[in-house]
């Protein structure tokens, strides 16, 4: 979750995008100093790593994952991240939760400035046949711009492909419009969508989000997400938007999860009660119409400006599913998401009673040693 960041005296040069090589640790080593006959030593100690997650041990994130990568339930949309540097050395972001459940554990490799990192691989990446597509990109930067990725930036600037914005603006439309936008720009009719199936794979329940169109070419749309702080998120959109870098068809979009009232399962304006995926699923899961409620601050080991401001993985999962119709895609984040929460604030309380444990021994010491004098 912590990481380097090589030569950040010159992240701002060329138009503020990151040009350095970035290098990711998650366990930077604790260091301890003692001495010994006037000399000091240095002893390097690190914790122990799940090799599969990548995260330690004590916080291990692999009973929370899905049985299976989900990457193959995006069919109709392809997911680009753009982030900023810092987040590299925060141990709190989401962003990995989303990497994790898409691509499995032991494929997510630090990646260059302004080069996209490929999660999961190139085999797993690249799920047609068409050259430089991919299921998601992640650009480190401060901007989209000719220093990125050649695939990313070459959908950005063609004026047939169709791509998404997901930031608030006064310009944005609300998500179920923004998305109905989206899908008329793809070749995407509802009157011509088939019924979802649903089959079983190796005992594993796979909902089928791919949708098979009656005569119909479409094209994937694109969704963008900014993976930063409030503060910087807005520095790169801005910075996006002054450079000329955002498409002249951009689709703005915006989610008030608060203010609709209902969660991921409720779609307006799309599927009949009795044909829709989420209400059948949801219903049997949650015994409610709508799917799981939306749950304010729900990633809460940060904190967001409002209760609409949902963490990168929230937001990833809630407009993926609601494009792909498959509320598997919801599902499996946000479990991850929820477990990671849960060890993280039940991890920092037991550290947190240890210290106060040890502080009341010591205050009680230095008591009896004022009594005892």
């Amino acid at each position: 979750m912590s990481g380097a960041v090589a030569g950040r005296d010159d992240d701002r040069k060329n138009g503020g995008a990151v040009m350095h090589a970035v290098e990711v640790d998650r366990d930077l080593p604790r260091s301890l100093s003692s001495s010994s006959s006037g000399t000091s030593s240095r002893h390097e100690f690190k914790r122990p790593v799940c090799r599969d997650c990548d995260y330690p041990t004590r916080t291990c994130l692999c009973p929370s994952l899905p049985p299976r990568p989900i990457h193959s339930l995006l069919r109709k949309c392809r997911i680009v991240v753009m982030q900023h540097p810092h987040e590299l050395r925060r141990k709190n972001r989401s962003l990995p939760i989303v990497e994790l459940c898409m691509f499995g554990g032991g494929n997510r490799n630090g990646g260059g400035d302004c080069d996209a990192r490929s999660m999961g691989g190139k085999d797993e990446t690249k799920i047609n046949s068409n050259e430089g597509d991919f299921v998601m990109k992640t650009i480190v930067g401060r901007r989209f711009g000719d220093h990125c990725d050649v695939d990313v930036m070459k959908i950005l600037r063609d004026p047939n492909e169709v791509v998404v914005l997901v930031f608030p603006h006064k310009r944005a439309l609300d998500l179920d419009e923004g998305v109905r936008l989206a899908e008329e720009r793809c070749g995407i009719d509802h009157d011509d969508i088939d019924e979802n199936e649903l089959h079983e794979d190796d005992s594993m329940k796979v909902i089928d989000s791919a949708s098979r169109l009656r005569g119909t070419t479409r094209r994937k749309m694109t969704l963008v997400f900014i993976d930063a702080t409030w503060k910087h998120a807005k520095e790169m959109e801005r910075a996006t938007d002054d450079a000329g870098q955002w498409p002249e068809n951009l689709i703005r979009v915006q989610m008030t999860p608060s203010s609709t009232g209902y969660g991921i399962g409720h779609v307006e304006g799309g599927m009949d009660d009795d044909n829709d995926i989420f209400d059948r699923e949801s219903n049997a899961k949650h015994g409610n119409k709508g799917g799981e409620r939306f749950i304010e601050r729900r990633f809460r080991i940060r904190t967001p400006p409002s209760s609409d401001h949902l963490s990168t993985a929230e937001s990833i999962a809630w407009i993926a599913s609601r494009v792909e119709r498959n509320p598997q895609i919801y599902d499996s984040i946000v479990k991850a998401l929820d477990y990671m929460v849960e060890i993280w604030t039940s991890n920092f309380t037991a550290d947190d009673n240890t210290e106060k444990g040890k502080s009341g021994e010591s205050q009680l010491m230095s008591q009896k040693k004022l009594k005892i004098i």
